[in-house]
């Protein structure tokens, strides 16, 4: 299984996202988590040149987180198509008319597991629940918190790999 992390705005959730990925029991063969251009430059984050990086690939499985979720949409109008994907702390109130579209679209075309806390500052539970009424294909988890930080690892790979079993053709 190929993995690919697609991290948050912050340089920190890179090791975040690799600690998750690397906790994670879905037989990955290749883990390959993102490291953003504006992280070294000092530049305001980027989401289609982001995106263009993921473009190319080829993945079974993207965990986007936060901002990750942007440059995955993104990626996704380019051609980019995961067999899956997770998305962790959707940043609901960013998001414009068309990215809420592209979500939607997103959902429905590809399996996805959103996880959420229930009053994340970003965009609550319910707010994503919400949005995804309806879409056969998007599963949702709630996890409790409000600060849009998802430090519970171990819950985290619970409810994914819980998910994963159903979800994902065994290989």
């Amino acid at each position: 299984m190929n993995l690919i992390g697609l991290p948050g705005r912050n340089s920190e959730t890179q090791a975040w996202l690799e600690n998750l990925a690397s906790s994670l029991k879905l037989g990955q063969r290749d883990v390959h988590v993102a490291h953003y251009r504006h992280w070294d430059t000092g530049a305001e984050p980027d989401v289609g040149f982001e995106a263009g990086m993921v473009q190319g690939s080829a993945a079974d499985l993207v965990i986007a987180k936060s901002m990750g979720t942007m440059v995955m949409l993104q990626a996704y109008a380019l051609g980019f198509t995961p067999a899956a994907a997770v998305m962790i702390g959707v940043p609901l109130s960013a998001y414009d008319d068309v990215q809420k579209s592209a979500l939607r679209q997103f959902a429905s075309e590809v399996p996805c597991l959103f996880i959420q806390q229930t009053a994340d500052i970003t965009a609550s539970f319910t707010m994503v629940e919400d949005e995804l009424e309806g879409i056969h294909g998007a599963m949702l988890a709630e996890v409790p918190g409000s600060d849009h930080m998802y430090m519970d690892i171990a819950a985290l790979q619970r409810i994914i790999e819980s998910w994963a079993a159903a979800a994902l053709p065994q290989r």
